[in-house]
C-alpha cells in the first residue's frame, strides 16, 4: 500500500481512521476527510434522476412498506426490522439478489437504480447495515436504523458519518431497541449535512485547482 500510495499530492478519505492511516504512512501528506461522493448530491437532486417508467409497476403499488438493505443478512437485522414493521403496521421488502430466499418478506430481485432509489425514497422506515444505505436514507430524510453487530468489527465509515451528524443512537444491534417512535429530526441534520457537504466541496476545489 505504501507503494501505490506513494507520490500523490493530496489525499481524500471518507472517514477519520483512513486520514490515521494514511499520515502514518506519509506524516507530511495533504490528507482531507470528505463526504461520500454520493452526499454531494441533495435528496432533490437524486429523486430528479428517477423515472418511473423504468420502475416495474409491482414496486410503484408497493404503499407502505420497511424497506431492507443489507450486505450481510442475520437474524438480528431481520428481528430488527420485523419489529419496526409490526409496529407501523407495514410489510417489509427487501433488496436481494442472493439465491437463498428470506422467509417473512418480499424478497425484490433484479433492482434497478431506479427502483433502487424509489423504494429507498418511498420506505416508512429502511433497516440497513450498509454504509451506501445509511447514506441515503440520511439524504432522502427518511427514519432509519442501523445495525451492527456488537460482536464483530463495526463499519468506521458508517460511524464516522453518523458521528459528523450526531446520530450515533441510530446505531442498532438488538430489536429491543427499536423504537418507532424516536424520529429523527431532519432540520438540524440537514443544516449539519450542508456544512460538511460544502467543507468537501471546498477541499475538492483547491485539490483539483489548487485555489
Amino acid at each position: 500500500y505504501r507503494i501505490r500510495l506513494k507520490g500523490f499530492n493530496n489525499y481524500s478519505v471518507r472517514e477519520k481512521s483512513a486520514k490515521d492511516i494514511i499520515q502514518k504512512l506519509f506524516p507530511n501528506a495533504n490528507v482531507t476527510v470528505d463526504v461520500d461522493p454520493t452526499l454531494l448530491l441533495s435528496g432533490d437532486d437524486w429523486r430528479k434522476v428517477i423515472s418511473l417508467n423504468d420502475i416495474r409497476p409491482s414496486i410503484i403499488n408497493n404503499q407502505k412498506y420497511v424497506l431492507v438493505y443489507c450486505i450481510s443478512p442475520s437474524d438480528k437485522l431481520f428481528d430488527i426490522a420485523k419489529k419496526v414493521a409490526k409496529d407501523l403496521g407495514c410489510e417489509i421488502l427487501y433488496i436481494t439478489d442472493r439465491w437463498r430466499s428470506q422467509s417473512g418478506v418480499q424478497n425484490m430481485r433484479k433492482v434497478n437504480i431506479d427502483e433502487w432509489l424509489y423504494l429507498f425514497d418511498n420506505a416508512q422506515y429502511i433497516v440497513t447495515d450498509s454504509f451506501h444505505g445509511t447514506a441515503f436514507s440520511i439524504n432522502l430524510g427518511k427514519q432509519f436504523y442501523t445495525y451492527q453487530d456488537i460482536n464483530n468489527k463495526r463499519s468506521t465509515r458508517i460511524l464516522s458519518l453518523l458521528g459528523d451528524l450526531q446520530l450515533e443512537q441510530r446505531i442498532i444491534s438488538e430489536e429491543s431497541g427499536a423504537n418507532v417512535n424516536c424520529n429523527i429530526d431532519y432540520e438540524d441534520i440537514r443544516r449539519q449535512l450542508e456544512i460538511l457537504k460544502q467543507r468537501s466541496t471546498d477541499n475538492l476545489r483547491s485539490i483539483v485547482y489548487g485555489a
